[in-house]
């Protein structure tokens, strides 16, 4: 495998500096076989208010943090034991960024794969994952997507919310919201919020 050259950890996120630089840009189709333990990142620029589409037909643990750069930089770590064959996506699409993450091989589950993604703090966001946690902190827009199981975080976020988390559950903290957070049981809350929040888990 080709080495990236990369850090030990995503970059730092202190909203009283700038973050470090990221890697340099990659070819959006860049194949990758990654082995157990192993990072691969990609960056591309992204303009605020648009719309980044996530596809994690893997699965796993998402984390999403908004920063104050017009970039967007994902992380991806392959936690497999098999060392099964990943792909990484990340493309502009009209009206935003795609980002497809599909294991060749067949590997995936919510502790196989971790994926650490900083957007423009003001950006929409839609997410499919096949299991998985996900996390979303310090970002204002339109967040709509589905995890088929798996605990959703909203950390100091505003706007429009339509999140379904299958058999998982839902904790806010210090957010501003409008729409509805559902499970398989049906619907968590919906309308208008301020504050924090946590339906019983399953």
């Amino acid at each position: 495998l080709e080495t990236l050259g990369l850090p030990s950890g995503p970059p730092a996120y202190d909203r009283s500096s700038t973050p470090v630089d990221g890697p340099p840009f990659l070819s959006a189709d860049y194949p990758v076989s990654p082995i157990e333990g192993e990072v691969v990142v990609r960056s591309i620029p992204a303009r605020p208010g648009a719309l980044l589409t996530i596809d994690l037909q893997t699965g796993g643990q998402l984390e999403l943090t908004g920063w104050d750069r017009d970039s967007i930089y994902v992380r991806a770590e392959n936690r497999a034991s098999d060392g099964g064959e990943m792909r990484i996506d990340l493309a502009a699409i009209a009206g935003g960024t795609q980002l497809i993450a599909a294991a060749v091989d067949g590997t995936e589950g919510a502790d196989a794969f971790l994926y650490q993604i900083f957007v423009p703090a003001n950006h929409d966001l839609e997410v499919r994952s096949s299991g998985g946690g996900i996390s979303i902190a310090d970002v204002h827009g339109s967040f709509e997507g589905a995890t088929a199981g798996g605990t959703v975080l909203l950390e100091r976020v505003r706007g429009t919310v339509q999140l379904m988390a299958g058999r998982g559950q839902f904790e806010v903290r210090e957010s501003v919201l409008e729409g509805s957070l559902r499970t398989e049981k049906g619907i968590a809350w919906q309308g208008k919020f301020s504050g924090n929040y946590r339906n019983k888990p399953w």
